[in-house]
């Protein structure tokens, strides 16, 4: 099957591209690198129909989170991107599109995230032109479903974490804190700085495993509605900063930045429906992922490549 990856130069699109190749189809990366804006719908739409893809694939996003980024930015990015790729997908009569949501598209005050609820309450103020552009790309979808009857799926990731991330051009959490930890190993420094208070809890996708679900997603999932791919297991900030410590052998301890926010208190998928739909479940655990980060971040000196 040719598949095309909106972002498939990115963290998380490589890591698809490998699975979708993996599991015998053909994957066609495309984005910004290959002459593909996806927010001018002129661009985008013949690149999408000379593709003969039968599924895209959207990992494209202007990614951000707490401190990072100007919110208008964001929010016309994004809202760009979802609505033009929907389209475009839709209109080349692509047979399915699958879209990728960041659990921030979830309402703060809960604390395992149901699909049931995921309209359900107030999105943080720090996230809000982030998460409301991905459920506007959503809400399109499913008007789309509704008179056209298209086909859309769509997946919430937890915050992801592993090998290639791009460590040093705004890390996922879990990438900024290998960063600092292995670059005070190596600088001798005995103290590492956590953002606020380390307490609020957080679900980490290992990269891999989370590509491997979006592909088992895109051959046996077809509702509108949307499905968790995760673990469902959370971790403290503390915590996986002293997982880190160990992987890298460091020896010092941490302070405390109490002047930065700390977000959501906790950030947990609800995976029962995943697990029941797609017979899967992450393999990796966190102690084997976190060691592979590691070692991907000393061995490749965290070379990055910003281009999705």
């Amino acid at each position: 099957m040719i598949v095309g990856v909106a972002g498939g130069f990115g963290f998380l699109g490589q890591h698809v591209c490998k699975a979708l190749t993996e599991n015998g189809h053909h994957p066609i990366a495309f984005s910004r690198r290959t002459g593909v804006d996806m927010r001018d719908f002129d661009v985008l739409a013949p690149a999408i129909n000379s593709l003969n893809a039968e599924v895209i694939i959207n990992c494209a996003a202007d990614s951000g989170g707490i401190d990072y980024g100007n919110a208008a930015t964001l929010y016309e990015n994004n809202l760009l991107i979802g609505h033009n790729l929907c389209r475009a997908a839709m209109v080349a009569k692509v047979s399915k599109l699958v879209n990728i949501y960041p659990n921030i598209v979830y309402p703060t005050g809960l604390s395992n995230r149901s699909e049931s609820e995921w309209l359900n309450g107030r999105i943080d103020d720090s996230l809000l032109s982030t998460a409301m552009a991905r459920q506007a790309m959503w809400a399109q979808c499913y008007a789309y479903h509704k008179v056209y009857n298209y086909n859309s799926i769509h997946l919430v990731l937890p915050n992801l974490y592993g090998p290639g991330d791009r460590f040093h051009n705004h890390p996922h959490a879990l990438g900024a804190l290998v960063v600092k930890v292995v670059d005070a190993k190596v600088n001798n420094n005995d103290k590492v700085t956590i953002w606020g208070t380390g307490a609020p809890v957080r679900e980490w996708g290992y990269v891999e495993d989370i590509a491997t679900g979006i592909v088992k997603a895109m051959e046996m999932y077809d509702q509108i509605y949307p499905l968790n791919i995760g673990s469902g297991i959370g971790y403290s900030i503390t915590n996986i900063a002293r997982l880190i410590a160990n992987a890298a052998e460091w020896e010092g301890y941490f302070i405390y930045d109490l002047d930065k926010e700390d977000g959501p208190r906790r950030k947990v998928l609800d995976v029962s429906r995943m697990k029941s739909i797609l017979n899967w479940e992450p393999p990796t655990g966190i102690l084997d992922g976190i060691h592979s980060t590691v070692e991907w971040y000393i061995n490749n000196g965290g070379a990055d490549d910003t281009t999705n």
